[in-house]
């Protein structure tokens, strides 16, 4: 029952990394390409 519980916690604490990493990497993508976004707007429409 013990090494169930250790078991439990650290597959727990698996998907808690994944759950992290995938935070993370979707942040970053989603600045990015707010990013290109703008830079796209700014050379097509040159003011």
């Amino acid at each position: 029952m013990k090494y169930y519980a250790l078991w439990l916690l650290l597959s727990n604490m698996q998907n808690y990394v994944n759950y992290l990493i995938n935070m993370k990497c979707y942040q970053v993508s989603v600045l990015t390409f707010r990013g290109r976004r703008q830079r796209y707007v700014i050379e097509e429409n040159p003011v």
